[in-house]
């Protein structure tokens, strides 16, 4: 019998599981262990003196995911935890697959440079953020647009100091497109990210939570990455089935 795994992760948005683009991954690894787990979307804390530590703790906690009181927060060891706990199982043997070491380093960018493309175009560009903050469910919140206007430009913040910073807006779709180009050579003639993989491995997911991001209707980009990038939207379209809750 699978124990209750909960799941606390930031709101979902417009096509997209979490606007905490870990919490995708977190979501797929229990699609592949055959878990369904207790969602809990956790929103902005009340506006007050403590909103900025409140938010701080928040943002670094999350997402989390909780079993027996038992608190996980790295993807390996949720993926060691499902292993464990059904051995043998044909469950077990499809986490297994995630693990393949030899794409550390697309794992690596996917992790700390690709996801900050999509940090950049939903907060940073005006239009893209105006579409995208409406859609978030974020509850009845205390305070809530003066909280909000604080994560966002905390958010801005800290894409200052990870070098996203363009002076035309130009400068950054030329940039990601660099990024897309990249990945949709390397998906040629590859049905995963993993050359003769049979089963999306973790850097599949790794990507995939970024790219899924950037397809949501709410970006201007997501047209033209459909029209310039074929091999990259039939990746994401095969790993987005087989590791949804629908192959469950």
């Amino acid at each position: 019998m699978n124990p209750q795994v909960t799941l606390y992760q930031w709101p979902s948005a417009r096509d997209t599981e979490s606007i905490f683009p870990r919490s995708v991954v977190f979501q797929r690894i229990c699609n592949i262990a055959g878990i369904r787990p207790k969602i809990l979307e956790v929103t902005l804390p009340a506006f007050d003196k403590d909103f900025p530590n409140k938010l701080r703790n928040r943002l670094l906690n999350m997402p989390l995911m909780e079993v027996d009181g038992v608190r996980y927060n790295d993807s390996k060891e949720i993926i060691q935890y499902f292993q464990a706990l059904n051995p043998g199982s044909q469950q077990s043997k499809d986490l297994n697959r995630l693990d393949v070491s030899k794409s550390f380093m697309i794992q690596q960018w996917a992790n700390l440079v690709f996801i900050n493309s999509l940090v950049y175009a939903r907060w940073q560009r005006e239009e893209n953020f105006q579409r995208f903050s409406k859609s978030i469910r974020w509850g009845n919140v205390e305070g809530f647009d003066a909280g909000f206007a604080v994560m966002r430009s905390e958010i801005q913040k800290y894409l200052q100091r990870s070098f996203m910073s363009f002076e035309k807006e130009e400068q950054f779709s030329d940039f990601l497109a660099e990024q897309l180009l990249s990945l949709d050579i390397l998906l040629i003639g590859q049905q995963f990210i993993e050359p003769l993989a049979e089963a999306p491995c973790l850097t599949d997911l790794y990507v995939h939570m970024v790219v899924q991001g950037l397809l949501s209707p709410d970006l201007e980009e997501s047209v033209w990455i459909r029209a310039r990038f074929p091999n990259v939207i039939a990746w994401f379209d095969r790993v987005d089935e087989l590791t949804s809750k629908k192959s469950l």
